[in-house]
């Protein structure tokens, strides 16, 4: 089904022909390419309990960073932070194109380091808070050796953020690399087989499941032909399902936090309304009722988790008066509180960002909760407020069960993370990345 054995030096060349993903230095210029992984606020809320700032001075691993776009939005946030990053990637073109976007952003806070993952260890680089391995694993020969290294220069707490590939969603994509495999040799130039797979897309019926599946799949569209030769003709490639992900970070002694993406899309609640079904499922381990998901869905191509080690004490955030409610980035703020003005009251209205909808009521609790987000009111500020706000028209248990009830579904959702109210003044506010100038 997928590419497997040991083809390491063919994956190295690939990159160093084709470094991904495509990125130009001078565009550091215009635009910051933020990543949901490694968004700081997140990384905070699921895996430090809100309280990531307690962590000083911060290590952070980039583990096959690529061309690049994990590493600089760390950098950024953690720019004017007591922090080291630390680059590491076996393609000596992708670290290069890292370098320089780096240093166009004047960024003078990474080590960089050109080897292999799976010989990491903690005497020659130490331990890290936060390790990110986006994309990267499911191309090693041993993807078990790649991850129990980086579960041996994990901190004690420290949190690792990791994509790897999800294999029900990526049906077709593995149908096209069959096809590939079938039309030309492993051992012909690069080029020539890139030339097979477009006019093997080209050919395609238009019923194939590639036709009615690619908009799961961009990566040939955003980054030419580095997308497509990491998309189709990467030597080693595997997938896993949530029981084999889940099997495979027992045996390398880490366990699951939490997805850090597409949240929904694991909760059998998303796709199931009837309550028979809905009885089987509530008696399912979590475990099981996350492998249902992913096959109700069907369409989840990648699995994006927080791991930590065995027995280690990092945690999800709770909700407390002291927590103060961040916003996604890929949410619009301005477009919220304008959503969700009074004069909308009894309509509702949609929340969405990559692989989240909601529908929403627009009413007192949610114009309220929308207008607070400032990442300065906490939530015990916010409930006193709309409290206030309400001047006795409802009970304030009620207003307070009710926006209890709302937080929880945005979190839920990935929409909304809780950090604690120290986190602005020792930490969030210093690393937000958009004053910089060279993010408008």
């Amino acid at each position: 089904m997928n590419r497997r054995g040991d083809n390491s030096d063919q994956v190295r060349a690939m990159y160093e022909s084709l470094p991904y993903p495509a990125r130009d230095p001078a565009d550091e210029d215009r635009r910051l390419v933020r990543t949901s992984l490694d968004y700081l606020p997140k990384i905070s809320h699921y895996g430090f309990a809100g309280r990531l700032h307690q962590r000083r001075p911060l290590r952070v691993l980039v583990a096959g960073g690529g061309t690049g776009d994990s590493l600089i939005f760390l950098a950024e946030q953690l720019r004017r932070v007591d922090a080291e990053l630390v680059y590491l990637d076996m393609s000596e073109a992708s670290t290069e194109i890292a370098r320089k976007r780096a240093a166009r952003r004047g960024l003078d806070n990474i080590r960089f380091s050109v080897g292999s993952i799976d010989r990491i260890n903690p005497d020659e680089y130490g331990y890290f808070d936060f390790i990110n391995c986006s994309g990267v694993l499911h191309h090693l020969p041993d993807p078990d050796a790649g991850l129990s290294a980086l579960a041996r220069v994990l901190a004690d707490g420290g949190v690792i953020g990791l994509m790897v590939y999800a294999r029900y969603g990526r049906t077709a994509v593995y149908q096209i690399q069959s096809l590939i495999d079938t039309l030309s040799d492993a051992d012909e130039p690069l080029p020539a087989r890139m030339d097979v797979a477009r006019e093997a897309l080209d050919a395609l019926a238009p019923g194939h499941w590639w036709k009615r599946s690619e908009e799961l799949h961009t990566d040939h569209k955003r980054y030419g032909d580095a997308g497509l030769a990491d998309l189709f003709l990467n030597p080693i490639d595997r997938a896993y399902t949530v029981p084999e992900l889940y099997d495979w970070l027992e045996r390398c002694g880490l366990d699951l936090i939490d997805f850090a993406d597409h949240r929904l899309a694991y909760d059998p609640a998303s796709y199931v309304r009837d309550s028979t079904l809905a009885q089987r499922i509530a008696g399912l381990s979590r475990k099981q009722q996350q492998a249902a998901a992913e096959l109700f869905s069907g369409t989840i191509s990648k699995h994006t988790v927080y791991v930590k080690g065995r027995g280690s004490t990092a945690s999800t955030a709770r909700p407390s008066a002291e927590m103060i409610p961040v916003a996604a980035f890929e949410l619009d703020q301005a477009k919220l509180v304008r959503d969700f003005n009074p004069s909308a009251s009894g309509q509702n209205r949609t929340v969405e960002k990559p692989g989240a909808r909601l529908s929403l009521p627009v009413n007192p609790i949610s114009t309220y909760l929308f207008r607070s987000l400032d990442d300065r009111n906490d939530l015990g500020a916010i409930k006193s407020g709309l409290i206030r706000e309400s001047s006795g028209q409802a009970p304030d248990h009620w207003l307070t069960d009710q926006l209890d009830a709302l937080i929880e579904l945005l979190v839920r959702a990935d929409m909304l993370y809780l950090v604690d109210s120290h986190e602005v003044g020792n930490w969030l506010e210093r690393t937000r990345p958009w004053p910089h100038p060279l993010n408008p």
